[in-house]
């Protein structure tokens, strides 16, 4: 898998996340360590602090089949992918791709649309 993507496997199940205020919202983002590919959620509200790990894998999974992937293809995905665990994010390149993320959508925060998907 890693070959065909060309990045290192484990980075594919790897997840950063990063919690900031836009327009008085709580928003994160969810940011796939191997692609960049990101997810935000808006109106966290504070109990679901409590499961967070469990809570963002609920996102990835809803996300993913939004996309069109099986039940099968995201059992498999997740199986792949092991136990979940918290670490620190994956170096400065990852960070600065979220902080990147983050300033862009406080500049455009009046313009976007709850449910809309942004390139």
């Amino acid at each position: 898998m890693s070959r065909l993507l060309k990045v290192r496997a484990s980075l594919v199940f790897c997840w950063d996340t990063h919690l900031t205020k836009i327009k008085r919202r709580n928003v994160v983002f969810i940011v796939n360590a191997s692609n960049r590919y990101t997810i935000a959620m808006t109106d966290i509200e504070p109990r679901n602090w409590n499961y967070y790990t469990m809570y963002i894998s609920r996102v990835i999974h809803g996300v993913m089949q939004e996309m069109g992937y099986s039940e099968d293809q995201i059992g498999l995905y997740f199986k792949m992918s092991g136990d979940t665990t918290v670490t620190k994010t994956h170096g400065r390149k990852s960070v600065g791709g979220i902080n990147r993320m983050v300033m862009n959508a406080q500049y455009f925060g009046k313009k976007l649309e709850k449910e809309a998907k942004y390139q």
